[in-house]
């Protein structure tokens, strides 16, 4: 009735013979045949449900994955990976669809080294599931798996997750899908017109959307130099009004672009900074501003020069003009010809080269006034030159000893030129080139995944990519490349996607996300570190603003400042010292006077807000008798450590990583003070909120309700002598669980917090909106005693939603009414401004 599928090693591990595995690494691999023993069984189309018990013996078991192989190769595409849900304990499963038969598939047990069993795997056609037989036999199968669930509710979840109805249910929505064609295509376009209308309300996809970094970068050693791709074309100019119409830009196309699939990201809708035009310095102005904010260097302009004719110079020579513009910068001469590839017509030359030595001596005299700009990045003295494709230029040796010995005779070292690692640069003689640029996607090689996509044509002409492929690809080129003939200096890709330029006929990569963008990334600035101790440390980012391309480090309105975060992270993981605020942090703590019974903690992010919280604590400290116990980030300075320690008086200061937002950095002083005896202990912390425009009223609202003076005047007289309350918050933070809109994306991290703590029904249970309250301090133990780390919160990118950190919020109140006690809602004189707290 059931399948009882067996598994094969692929690769990553290793076994004793009795049935324990050994993952080698984070990425073990076992082939999932369905019918036992048989290499080529593969599943027809359709729905099933794939059911494993995993028993660990050391490690843990992270986000167990099933690929699908539909004949073009394994691949992170959408509907090809499925990450599984963890049922209780060792039990977990998948469910998956496939519109065409599956050849392959592949079970990736964990992802982190560990070493375990598969106790029992069964799979399941869903398909089946309105047979009587069938359905008792998935009852009793679903009985076996979740007991423990069954026996802590009492009755079936209502989740489509356990509930053995919905999941038959489910089956049959897949089976008219195959049947009726016509109605899959109709709830297809429902999806994607629901979706646009979605994003023309500002909706935002939460668990990817970071909003505007308010604090400093941090005290941050920029040992790698990253360099980010600017195209200067968002402006008109007369070529183009006459080749393509009046008033043309880039921006004509990005606003034109139409998604080719299901789930392709089109059109692509700026942020921020809207349809900007580059003739407007304070334009410009404000990219400076944010690529300063994130960490990045500097900026390359693409340079246009054809025989002395120059295209799109404005951007480039208002930046060298607009000494205020703080940013390192540096050209790449894009010497191509210019065609009317956009239209196909490739052999349509527009515009042309005609390299001379005549012209590589203009050429040179024209790069010269930005070569003497001090803002101009400068290797061992000696200006950095890209050429995009120095194989279109005749006798390239002999043209790099002109430009070096011209360099020379205006005082420089010589030139330092680089080039783009595709076009079979790498063939050319070191003689004429210091080294390769990575350009991704050139030389990225991942298999197609058309084949895996819901695509709205049957002709169309676009080939898909996936993002995730590539980000594997560039990791495992950067940790190989240690004997390299040739400097290549390291580059990551944004995105990729030429729908805006070639409508029907181009190339996306699917997946693209800032936390693949974040790995690329840091695996770029591992390679760099890597080399030598006199060698250039580059990093070159495809790019600042190639719109059309789908490569943009810029705001938009899906991702907000998503991709510039991932980059400030990286900055951040690389150039980032704390032992010196660790060390100064031990020095204080020794110190440390007798506990009071009362605590509040307060981790302060913001350093700009230190004579804020003071004023607050030092009011409240007037009431309440308490300590203050500080958590910062491992980003501060150390004048700023001192100044709030001086200001806030802290009986204990922890530096935290910048991770899991104020939760982490809570449960890490929480460990840190287990042992001091407090009864109670307040968590407040400077949410600043930049994704709404009330951010900083909602904090106050939230800081006020919890130590003003009404407030704690009302919790000393009822809620501190009362042991039967657990936990208190002000009345308007309580907001209703049973509110799909309040769980929304983070039902994962949600579901699983659920079941790690053990957490009955929650649909007529509240959370407290902002995560800041008073608690009895034992209520929260369950908490504290988790075996999760700070790893386990992973990178943060400053998402709005969807996080662990954001499910954490909606779990404080339920656990502490676990461990028995009730919620006491803070109800004063005091008026919120915040009408609606999420």
């Amino acid at each position: 009735m059931f399948k009882k599928p067996t598994l094969r090693i692929l690769g990553n591990l290793s076994t004793t013979g009795d049935g324990v595995f050994q993952a080698l690494n984070d990425d073990p691999q076992m082939q999932l045949l369905p019918s036992a023993g048989d290499r080529n069984s593969g599943l027809k189309r359709g729905s099933y449900y794939l059911f494993v018990n995993i028993r660990t013996f050391e490690g843990k078991i992270l986000r167990p994955t099933l690929y699908l192989d539909f004949g073009g190769g394994m691949s992170e595409a959408q509907g090809s990976k499925f990450v599984a849900k963890r049922i209780d304990g060792d039990r977990w499963f998948f469910h998956f669809s496939a519109r065409r038969n599956i050849k392959l598939l592949r079970f990736d047990p964990s992802e982190s080294p560990c070493r375990f069993s598969v106790e029992d795997i069964v799979l399941v056609s869903s398909t089946k599931l309105h047979c009587a037989k069938v359905k008792a036999a998935l009852k009793d199968l679903i009985h076996q798996f979740l007991p423990s669930y069954q026996s802590q509710t009492g009755r079936t979840s209502q989740s489509e997750t356990f509930d053995i109805s919905n999941l038959a249910n489910m089956s049959m929505n897949g089976r008219n899908e195959h049947q009726d064609l016509d109605q899959q295509r109709l709830k297809l376009f429902e999806s994607e017109y629901n979706s646009r209308v979605y994003t023309s309300k500002d909706g935002r996809h939460y668990y990817e959307y970071a909003g505007l970094a308010t604090d400093p970068l941090g005290n941050v050693s920029k040992n790698v130099k990253s360099i980010a791709f600017y195209l200067p074309q968002m402006h008109p100019i007369p070529e183009n009004d006459a080749w393509w119409g009046r008033g043309f830009t880039e921006w004509a196309n990005v606003s034109k672009a139409v998604p080719r699939f299901s789930g392709h990201y089109q059109p692509r809708l700026p942020g921020e900074l809207g349809f900007y035009d580059l003739r407007c310095v304070e334009t410009m102005r404000r990219q400076v501003e944010l690529a300063n904010i994130y960490g990045l260097s500097a900026f390359c302009f693409y340079y246009y020069w054809f025989s002395g004719h120059r295209l799109l110079e404005r951007p480039l020579d208002m930046f060298l003009s607009n000494q205020d513009l703080q940013l390192d910068f540096c050209v790449c001469w894009a010497n191509e010809n210019w065609t009317r590839r956009w239209d196909g017509l490739e052999s349509d030359i527009l515009i042309s080269q005609k390299h001379s030595e005549q012209d590589s001596e203009a050429v040179f005299n024209d790069w010269l006034r930005y070569f003497q700009d001090k803002r101009y990045i400068k290797v061992d003295g000696k200006p950095l030159l890209l050429i995009y494709r120095p194989d279109l230029i005749p006798d390239f040796e002999r043209t790099t000893r002109t430009w070096r010995e011209m360099a020379r005779n205006a005082g420089y070292r010589g030139l330092h030129i680089v080039a783009a690692n595709a076009f079979g640069n790498q063939e050319l003689s070191v003689a004429g080139l210091d080294g390769l640029y990575e350009f991704p996607p050139h030389n990225v090689r991942v298999p197609h995944v058309d084949a895996s996509l819901t695509w709205f044509e049957g002709n169309h002409k676009t080939h898909a990519f996936s993002y995730g492929d590539a980000v594997q690809f560039a990791e495992t080129q950067h940790e190989s490349a240690a004997d390299e003939p040739v400097t290549i200096h390291p580059g990551a890709l944004v995105g990729w996607d030429t729908e805006a330029r070639k409508p029907g006929r181009g190339d996306v990569m699917v997946g693209s996300n800032p936390t693949l963008f974040r790995r690329w990334l840091s695996s770029a600035y591992r390679k760099a570190l890597r080399s030598g101790p006199n060698a250039p440390k580059l990093v070159f980012i495809n790019a600042w603003n190639e719109w059309a391309e789908g490569a943009y480090l810029e705001p938009d309105r899906r991702h907000g400042y998503g991709y510039l975060t991932a980059l400030r992270s990286v900055v951040r993981e690389f150039g980032l010292e704390s032992s010196t605020l660790k060390s100064y942090c031990d020095s204080h703590n020794a110190t440390s006077q007798d506990p009071k019974s009362k605590a509040i903690i307060l981790h302060l992010f913001y350093a700009d807000l230190i004579d804020e919280f003071a004023d607050r604590i030092e009011a409240a400290q007037r009431i309440i008798d308490a300590d203050i116990i500080l958590t910062v980030p491992e980003l501060w300075t150390l004048q700023e450590l001192e100044e709030a320690v001086h200001k806030l008086a802290p009986r204990k200061v922890f530096v935290a990583s910048n991770v899991g937002r104020d939760v982490y950095p809570f449960i890490l002083a929480c460990r840190n003070v287990v042992k001091d005896g407090y009864t109670h202990v307040c968590k407040i912390h400077s949410k600043k909120s930049t994704h709404r425009v009330d951010g900083a009223a909602w904090r106050n609202d939230l800081v006020a309700g919890l130590l003003s003076n009404d407030a704690l005047a009302l919790l000393e007289r009822t809620y501190f002598p009362d042991s039967t309350y657990s936990l208190a918050a002000p009345a308007n933070s309580f907001l209703p669980l049973g509110n799909n809109e309040y769980i929304a994306g983070n039902r994962i991290h949600y579901d699983a917090l659920v079941q790690m703590f053990g957490i009955g029904p929650y649909d007529d249970r509240e959370f407290v909106a902002g995560t800041m309250f008073w608690c009895r301090f034992d209520a929260l133990t369950p908490i504290f005693d988790c075996a999760l780390s700070d790893v386990d919160f992973g990178v943060d990118l400053g998402q709005v939603d969807g996080t662990l950190a954001h499910a954490f919020e909606r779990v404080f109140a339920m656990v502490s009414s676990q461990q028995g006690g009730n919620l006491y809602k803070i109800d004063t004189s005091f008026e919120f401004n915040i009408k609606r707290p999420i």
